[in-house]
């Protein structure tokens, strides 16, 4: 029998509000204690493994620099050391055909040019992102394409922002980059499907060039006004690809409604000539996600109910990650509610991204996707 796909959510009146700071920190505890540091082979880039959980680390050691934890009492930069270096990554150059952020020696390269502020780790990056954007075999979407690289150049520039020397030679390679993926043949495909989502389709690579260079909103406007003409009307919901067929149920980061519409409250501002037909589409798109965004598949960030929260505001993200509390994830596992994740660690596939959505919760971030379009 085919599991389904979504349980109805419970009420937030149902059930306890969650105190977001102890799920938070239980959350780090289960990460570090199931998955420690030298467990898991390195790959994954930041959608899974040990580098996906030391990019968490990093960015949540901005808000909690005196939070410690674990074994040896650390702070979540030692542990996210502690995962860097267990995940060494011996390469040459960049996977051409898996150049986004799942790349996992392009991963470590960033990580060392930002965080490390290593010059000979950003001239190496840079080196590597041009030879991303030259390559014939290389796609344009997020998790394994252009568009991910994108994204390393920002998470760099933002440590190097005072430092004209380093952000030149970024900037430039964030031209080429852009100019090779608006050049391309549209629409885009990723195995010549015409996606719509986030991780591997056209509002993922719309959200990445805008970020990263906002002038160019202008020269997009179409394929943004297709994808909102692309919203179905009954359910609010957005189809996986183009012409829409049977995957227009999935309802998720990756596929549907919250990786769009959480796209669009990053675009907004970009588009102001659609902000209207955005702001209807987002209402409508977080009626769909409420309602069916509770899934079957073990919470996390690319399809679970951590990710589907970071789509909503207010009472309806509350109600959805507290789907993710301790008590909740034990009783839906020993009913054999959820559907185990093939990588239960990862930043986008298991509890890494639970305790992202749980520190959006606790300090009252903006709703963003780490590793997308936080920055």
């Amino acid at each position: 029998m085919q599991i389904a796909r979504y349980i109805e959510a419970v009420p937030n009146w149902q059930h306890h509000r969650a105190d977001a700071h102890d799920e938070l920190v239980q959350s780090l505890m289960r990460l570090v204690t199931a998955h420690p540091p030298g467990s898991l082979h390195p790959r994954g880039g930041l959608f899974f493994g040990p580098l996906s959980i030391a990019y968490l680390l990093l960015r949540l050691h901005e808000w909690y620099p005196d939070l410690r934890f674990g074994v040896g009492n650390r702070t979540l930069r030692a542990w996210a050391s502690e995962y860097r270096q267990k995940a060494v990554v011996h390469r040459r150059g960049p996977l051409a055909n898996q150049c986004g952020v799942i790349d996992e020696a392009m991963t470590s390269l960033a990580l060392e040019a930002a965080f490390d502020r290593n010059v000979n780790a950003v001239t190496q990056f840079v080196k590597w992102a041009n030879a991303v954007a030259d390559s014939e075999e290389a796609g344009n979407e997020w998790l394994y394409g252009r568009a991910g690289t994108l994204y390393f150049v920002r998470l760099i520039r933002r440590h190097w922002a005072e430092t004209p020397s380093i952000t030149q030679p970024l900037d430039l390679v964030a031209s080429k980059l852009i100019k090779r993926i608006m050049e391309a043949e549209r629409p885009w495909t990723w195995y010549d499907t015409n996606y719509v989502g986030a991780a591997h389709g056209t509002i993922g690579i719309i959200t990445q060039i805008v970020l990263t260079r906002p002038s160019t909103a202008s020269e997009l406007q179409g394929e943004l006004r297709a994808i909102l003409d692309a919203q179905i009307s009954d359910s609010g919901n957005f189809p996986a690809a183009l012409p829409a067929g049977r995957r227009e149920r999935l309802v998720q980061f990756c596929h549907g409604a919250p990786g769009v519409i959480n796209s669009l409250m990053s675009l907004r501002d970009y588009f102001p000539n659609l902000r209207e037909h955005i702001d209807v589409a987002i209402q409508k798109g977080q009626e769909c996600t409420l309602k069916l965004g509770v899934l079957t598949k073990e919470p996390c960030l690319c399809h679970g109910s951590s990710g589907n929260a970071l789509a909503l505001e207010g009472e309806a993200f509350e109600c959805l990650i507290n789907h993710t509390t301790a008590p909740m994830m034990a009783r839906m596992e020993q009913e054999g509610v959820w559907e185990p994740s093939d990588n239960p660690e990862g930043l986008y596939t298991g509890e890494a991204g639970r305790a992202w959505a749980w520190a959006v919760a606790d300090q009252q971030l903006e709703k963003r996707y780490l590793g997308y379009n936080d920055l």
